[in-house]
């Protein structure tokens, strides 16, 4: 084998050992705040967070994140350097606290009811990825801007299980998720940080918080009391007209 030809193998296995070490690690699809930002305009400044899993640093220079709904709805060009356990922070404006790229036309782009996120390296081969179109983000709160953090870093990007609303309002930001290393709670344990945004506006109409079967004994409930007393009734009034015969 060739010189040239086994560099060539040995750069693509290197390439492709540090791709697989750059995660997409927490989403503000939400926005959040801000110095000096007014609350009503949080909404602007959006951002995603890649992290860095390996002992070496890694060039971003060529890489970059796409997000899709029915088509590519924005293209993100990547640069500088993510150093090891570290973070890189791509934000919609300079006023987010430790943004690394600065991509002012992010702002908006996030669509609230979800995409499709591609993390492509310089090589553009698909290194991490995320569909939450048809069901909407995988966790985070809208009115409570917190974002959507990933659990555990050695587990799909893609399972919607793997991902929770941070415990901070804005999120942790090129910091350790607030929620790292913690397991998905089922929703049935009532764990409000896995409620999509939806189940807690639905949550709100009050009745609709209770257990599916606590409702069904409820109505049963009602029935069998009604059922009482429509036969105290009949029997009364049988026992009347009895009377009424015999006297």
């Amino acid at each position: 084998m060739g010189k040239g030809i086994l560099l060539n193998i040995l750069l693509l296995a290197f390439s492709w050992s540090a791709s697989a070490q750059v995660l997409v690690n927490e989403i503000a699809w939400m926005g959040g705040p801000a110095p000096g930002v007014d609350p009503a305009q949080e909404w602007r400044y959006e951002w995603i967070e890649l992290y860095n899993s390996s002992d070496s640093p890694i060039s971003l220079q060529g890489w970059s994140i796409e997000l899709y709904r029915a088509e590519l709805d924005f293209h993100i060009a990547l640069s500088g350097t993510i150093f090891p356990k570290g973070y890189a922070l791509v934000g919609a404006s300079e006023k987010i606290p430790g943004v690394t790229v600065n991509y002012q036309n992010l702002g908006a782009k996030l669509h609230n009811a979800g995409q499709r996120v591609l993390l492509r390296d310089a090589t553009g081969v698909v290194v991490e990825e995320l569909d939450a179109r048809d069901d909407g983000w995988f966790a985070g709160n809208n009115e409570e801007k917190r974002s959507m953090e990933r659990r555990f870093p050695e587990r799909s990007a893609n399972d919607p299980q793997n991902w929770g609303a941070s415990t901070p309002i804005g999120g942790t930001p090129k910091a350790e998720n607030s929620i790292i290393g913690q397991e998905y709670a089922e929703k049935s344990a009532l764990s409000l940080e896995d409620f999509t945004q939806d189940e807690k506006r639905i949550g709100n109409l009050g009745f609709l918080t209770f257990p599916p079967g606590f409702l069904l004994a409820l109505l049963l409930g009602a029935v069998n009391v009604s059922l009482v007393f429509w036969w105290k009734g009949r029997l009364l009034g049988g026992k009347g007209r009895l009377f009424d015969q015999q006297a």
